[in-house]
């Protein structure tokens, strides 16, 4: 089991380095585009001031995108390990 769970996270990690460009370029895209949705809705439905806004859009589309990200390359490796 330790070793099976060690030689995923070994291939896991070559698949990412492989695939890394593509990573930041969606990564940039994905908290360009989770900042703006987390800052109109702290700024518009909780009315929060606009520094307020600023600096929770950005913490919220920070931690979005490390969880998106994460999630969509996992599942994605796994599909094509599988395939």
């Amino acid at each position: 089991m330790r070793m099976e769970l060690g030689g995923f996270f070994r291939e896991f990690a070559k698949y990412n380095k492989k695939i890394l460009k593509k990573l930041i370029i969606l990564g940039i895209l994905v908290l360009y585009f989770a900042f703006l949705i987390f800052y109109n809705h702290f700024r518009i439905n909780l009315d929060y001031s606009v520094d307020g806004s600023w600096i929770f859009g950005i913490i919220s589309g920070l931690i979005s995108t490390v969880v998106l990200i994460f999630a969509v390359d996992t599942l994605w490796f796994l599909y094509k390990k599988r395939k």
